[in-house]
């Protein structure tokens, strides 16, 4: 404590003799000067005369040891903590928090934090309640943690982290306790500092027992007058409306009042409104400044008289809670600026836009209008429920319906509709969900549904606005492949920029008239799903083929015919142009005896043709010729063509091939490129069975054909998808069916089937040997495609989740393929399956580790999920490499610190909510990651702090602080809950007995750029060397799963946004120690991270070779997504630096597995700091 000093008592002595009726109290000077109140502008008025008296003091009562104090307690049945300012100045509560402690333990438990400006008057008072308790009037805030009326005390700290004022009760904790606690709390009576009531809460002693009483509740919050009320003031109070709905415009009155002894001369009033406020109207000649506050300027207010100043103000088109406070008025004849309580309006009710919406938090209810883009049942909802979309000027939405909530509504397109529900993420996509039906959605009329908006692909999935709006992308179709559920199709716009098409199939659509390398005009609904941006199309109109303004020819014929029969062949000119083509001219050489001309066709030599006159804009014609189809082969028309006056540059088409014969063989089918030229064709041809598996898992089986062409390009396998085919390798077979690209993969839909009496000797398989390049390995993968192949190989990825291993052939000598290496010669084994996924070890087929050995593979080559891989016939022969099982890190010396970053990997209690995916873990499984997550901490060797990603919530932070592995390392959990709509968030676990924390905070941006993190931590590290203040920002960036270019701007966004950070506290404390850690999601030299390095900041891999620096593997392809970066001054103290390589090179465990290894799917990282640098 301070020692008093005299000048002090003396003016306090003075101050305090000048107020009457006002108790005495022991005086003791602030320990911490507390944040000021908003400065009032200067009054500009000239100084009093000489002879003019100086404003006499306001009296006031005797200040205790820190201006803002813990005032009044309250525990067990209505919890609530009130604060007072006991001082004459007006103190500004961002900043400050409370923490509540039980008196068994030293946990801290996060109470509340301010986060908004809340000006207290002096003597006035704020107060926090318990969420949904009601105390009978409003309160400043809410908190979510109980009190107990037997064990507890309370920390308020300043700020800048300094503990300012505490209250204990009962069983009392020491760090929390002044002198003696006060008693326990009985049921129905609150804790209430002295002297309590009119009087105030001034007294204090540093003794909890002397300063507090037990009494009958009697909360005051921030509207409350101040108490005591001084005689000689200016009384100010700020009248307003309680509620408000959004947008609507409502009054403010602010009312003076002089009730001193002088005439006020030169007023200056000053009004602080929140920005979320629109002045429409001042009265009494009053301005808004560059601040925004609202100033009058009064020349004289008599004492004794009272004068009122208004405004009009319209409110947010937002639910909020508008809370002004800090208002003030200044004057020459006052010895200090008189401030008055704050007023509140509820901004609630009524309809908002779409688009605020959209950014409130899940859970609040909300009413919006808008027109249906999407009607009910054409977008998969689940099973006895629906979904439409609705928009207005601002935005659009997904409103999701479940049938549980009553009737299921009706929704046409154009459908005018009002809709009420509560906000929910689902998968990254925001939601409305109406409760009670059909109350919440009512439909007001119809109207002609809007225009879809115009973008550019890269324009669409910049802004996250633009999620749930009904909007039209033109480009170029370069990828068109079947799904089960949807049609998926890349659209590729004039710029190189591609949008990804969900074509769901509960809309009836298909892609079957759709060509690769057509242009079209696409409309849809934009959504943001699973970290992938999707333009859903709802209605065949959504589908406009764009033409180039050209003549176009198209040739149609059979694609197999008999010996002897007719082949037809029709020709079709189409005229794209704006003006009529004259003179058009169709010829085709004929590629067998010509049978007939049809349409007034000619022939000269071997070629027929037809003239027509004029062919209209957009407008087409068509002519016809046939031939007699030879005894076997093929019959191949590749010379046919048109031309016009206007259009004399002939246009040709691919050539068309038609077989003599039932059956098309499969390397036709195949065709030379990535996409069957039969698509959606029903075709019938020949082949033997190569493989057959377990249908749950591939549900159909290969052929392969015995007799095949000489071009190097086709493949001689195929799939047959068809559901329990009784047929068995060596089978010979002629199927029929239609012929369907699957998710890139060519396949025969099986309709009918025949097992040929046809001997067959087994296949040799084809041995693979890729090149480097992944567009030549491409190109050599899908020319065997389906075939039979064979392969040993080195592991370079463990067997994954989904049964995949990544292998290089032996001879490369290799075991690792780093981020920026050839990634074509990898050779991809599966694991027989297209649908499991495996989260232990207990059904894999078998295991395999980075660096095994993988011999004796042979099965047909697939094509599933964007990559060719093996499906053996028979389970490989693996030998162990010899990577180390169990790496582990000694615990750093007294004289350093040490610090770490851990994806945790999907980390969710076993309680609700719990996202879609993956499944809610049980109480067992819940403990089993606790535990080797735990021996993960271990194996790191106890770092000091470290930063933790995918963690649900404070909670499994505590579980693993708790778990045996860590017995004796007292770790501190710290998170706050971010907006991720799964529920992942970031936070830490601090070692208590070598740091303490002594402020956080989450940092997110008001505009979505971040769900999850920044997490701003203060600590103090202690050493044998000595203390280390240290900031840390965890963070956990945007995903890749929409693709790297997708979303790498939203990362360069993010980490400008730490980098900001970083920079303001720097401006506070130019030498401060700061780290930027956590999964960035990026690579090391992506641009994202190019904006931290350019910020000044230093990655800790710098220190590494470069075959150690991954953290990750991705398909064969070890990266780095998970950082450490540091501010200079720190990376100085930097000793080592490990990637500790306990997760990504290892299978899935064992489920009794409780050891670090694949605790998670990202390896932790690891750094040493010691102020002796080694």
């Amino acid at each position: 404590m301070k020692k008093i000093t005299l000048s002090f008592l003396i003016l306090l002595l003075f101050l305090t003799a000048c107020v009457p009726k006002t108790p005495t109290m022991p005086a003791i000077p602030p320990t911490e000067k507390a944040p000021a109140a908003p400065t009032p502008p200067p009054t500009n008025a000239p100084a009093p005369a000489a002879n003019t008296p100086s404003p006499p003091p306001v009296p006031a009562p005797p200040l205790g040891n820190t201006p803002l104090v813990i005032s009044e307690v309250m525990a067990g049945d209505l919890d609530f903590v009130e604060l007072f300012n006991a001082s004459l100045d007006a103190i500004n509560l961002k900043g400050y928090r409370l923490v509540y402690r039980l008196g068994t333990t030293e946990k801290d438990l996060p109470l509340y934090t301010f986060e908004r400006n809340l000006t207290l008057p002096p003597y006035g008072h704020a107060l926090l309640a318990l969420k949904d308790n009601d105390p009978g009037m409003a309160v400043d805030g809410v908190f979510s943690q109980q009190l107990n009326i037997k064990t507890g005390g309370i920390g308020l700290y300043t700020p800048n982290g300094q503990l300012a004022d505490t209250a204990a009760w009962g069983k009392a904790p020491p760090l929390f306790t002044e002198g003696d606690p006060a008693p326990e709390l009985p049921k129905n009576a609150s804790l209430q500092r002295l002297p309590g009531g009119s009087e105030g809460n001034f007294r204090d002693t540093n003794n909890n027992a002397n300063d507090f009483t037990i009494a009958a509740p009697n909360p005051l919050n921030s509207l409350a007058s101040p108490t005591p009320l001084l005689d000689n003031r200016l009384d100010l109070r700020l009248l307003t409306d309680d509620s408000a709905e959004p947008g609507k415009i409502f009054a403010y009155q602010l009312e003076l009042e002089n009730l001193s002894e002088r005439d006020l001369r030169n007023l200056t009033v000053t009004l602080p409104l929140t920005g979320s406020l629109t002045v429409i109207d001042i009265e009494a000649g009053g301005a808004q400044d560059d601040d925004g506050r609202v100033v009058w300027k009064l020349d004289t207010l008599p004492a004794g008289e009272e004068t009122a100043l208004g405004l009009t103000a319209q409110a947010p088109w937002t639910y909020a809670r508008i809370h002004v406070s800090g208002y003030s008025a200044v004057s020459p004849d006052l010895p200090r600026p008189a401030y008055g309580p704050a007023a509140i309006t509820n901004v609630q009710g009524g309809v908002i836009p779409i688009r605020v919406a959209r950014s409130l938090p899940r859970g609040t209810r909300v009413t919006i209008e808008g027109v249906a883009t999407m009607y009910t049942g054409g977008y998969y909802a689940g099973g006895g429920n629906t979904k439409f979309y609705a928009q207005d000027d601002s935005g659009g939405i997904q409103v999701q319906v479940f049938g549980e909530s009553g009737p299921l509504p009706e929704v046409s397109l154009g459908d005018r509709a009002r809709i009420s529900g509560y906000i929910e993420h689902y998968r990254d996509s925001i939601e409305i969900i109406p409760e009670i039906l059909p109350a919440d959605v009512e439909i007001l009329g119809a109207e002609t549904p809007p225009a879809p908006k115009t973008m550019s692909a890269a324009e669409a999935i910049a802004n996250p606005q633009n999620a749930g709006e009904y909007i039209a992308v033109t480009g170029l179709a370069t990828r068109i492949e079947e799904a089960t559920y949807s049609y998926e199709i890349d659209i590729m716009d004039a710029a190189g920029d591609t949008i990804f098409l969900y074509v769901d199939k509960e809309t009836r659509l298909t892609a079957d008239e759709l060509n690769e390398g057509a242009l079209y005009t696409v409309a849809g609904i934009l959504e943001y799903y699973q970290g992938k941006w999707q333009l859903k199309p709802r209605i065949p109109a959504d589908f406009q083929r764009v033409y180039p303004a050209a003549l176009r020819l198209e040739l149609s014929a059979p694609n197999v015919a008999a010996p002897g029969d007719p082949i037809t062949y029709t020709l079709t000119a189409y005229n794209h142009t704006a003006e009529a083509l004259t003179q058009l001219a169709i010829s085709s050489a004929t590629p067998a005896a010509l049978a007939q001309i049809f349409d007034g066709g000619a022939q000269e030599d071997n070629t027929v043709f037809w003239e027509i006159p004029s062919l209209p804009p957009n407008d087409n014609a068509s002519v016809r010729f046939s031939v007699i189809a030879p005894q076997q082969g093929v019959v191949t028309n590749d010379a046919y063509g048109a031309v016009a006056l206007e259009w004399p540059t002939p246009v040709t088409g691919p050539a068309f091939r038609t077989f003599i014969g039932n059956t098309v063989p499969i390397w036709a089918i195949q065709g030379d490129g990535y996409k069957s030229p039969y698509v959606n064709s029903y075709l019938q041809t020949e082949g033997v069975v190569t493989a057959i598996f377990d249908p749950d898992d591939i549900p159909g089986f290969f052929l392969q054909e015995k007799e095949t062409d000489d071009d190097p390009a086709t493949s001689a396998g195929l799939f047959a998808r068809a559901e329990n085919a009784q047929v068995s390798p060596g089978d010979w077979l002629r199927v029929g069916g239609v012929v369907k690209e699957k998710s890139g993969q060519t396949e025969l839909l099986l309709d009918e089937l025949e097992i040929l009496p046809k001997p067959s000797s087994p296949f040799q398989p084809v041995v693979l040997h890729p090149p480097a390049d992944e567009m030549d390995a491409a190109r050599y993968y899908e020319a065997l495609e389906g075939m039979l192949v064979h392969a040993d190989g080195v592991a370079v990825s463990p067997i994954s989740k989904y049964g995949e291993t990544a292998l290089l052939r032996p001879e490369r000598n290799l075991q690792r393929v780093m981020k920026g290496d050839p990634l074509g010669r990898l050779i991809i084994l599966d694991d027989n399956s297209w649908t499991a996924r495996y989260d232990d070890a207990a059904a894999l087929p078998f295991s395999i580790t980075t660096g095994d050995a993988v011999q004796d593979i042979t099965g047909p080559l697939a094509y599933t999920y964007g990559q060719y891989k093996v499906e053996p016939i028979a389970p490989p022969f693996i030998t162990p490499g010899d990577f180390e099982r169990h790496p582990s890190l000694p615990e750093v010396g007294a004289d350093g610190f040490s610090l770490a970053t851990c994806n945790a990997e999907n980390f969710f209690d076993n309680k609700d909510p719990n996202p879609a995916s993956p499944p809610r873990p049980n109480a067992k499984e819940y403990r089993h990651k606790a535990a080797k997550i735990a021996n993960s901490i271990a194996a790191m060797g106890y770092p000091t702090l470290i930063a933790f990603e995918e963690v649900e919530n404070v909670d499994v932070l505590e579980k693993v602080a708790k778990q045996p592995a860590l017995e004796g390392y007292p770790y501190q959990a710290v998170l706050v809950e971010g907006r991720d709509s799964r529920g992942i968030d970031v936070g830490y676990l601090l070692r208590s007995d070598r740091a303490e924390v002594l402020s956080y905070t989450l940092r997110l941006d008001d505009e979505g750029l971040f769900t999850r993190g920044p997490l701003l931590l203060k600590s103090l590290i202690h050493t044998a060397d000595g203390e280390v203040t240290l900031y840390t920002l965890a963070n956990h960036f945007v995903s890749m799963g929409a693709g790297f270019e997708a979303t790498e701007p939203r990362r360069v966004q993010q980490a400008q946004w730490n980098l900001d950070i970083v920079r303001e506290i720097q401006a506070r404390e130019p030498d401060a120690h700061i780290a930027i850690l956590g999964d960035l999601n990026t690579f090391l030299d992506a641009p994202a991270m190019n904006v931290l390095y350019k910020g000044g900041l230093r990655h800790v891999f710098e220190q590494l070779p470069p075959e150690e620096r991954y953290t990750y593997i991705f398909q064969g392809e070890s990266e780095t997504l998970d950082h450490i970066l540091v501010t200079p001054g720190l990376a100085k103290l930097i000793n080592a630096v490990h990637v500790l390589h306990i997760n990504a090179d290892f299978p899935p465990p064992a489920p009794d597995d409780e050891s670090p290894q694949r605790a998670s799917d990202h390896d932790p990282v690891v750094v040493w700091f010691g102020e002796n640098k080694k």
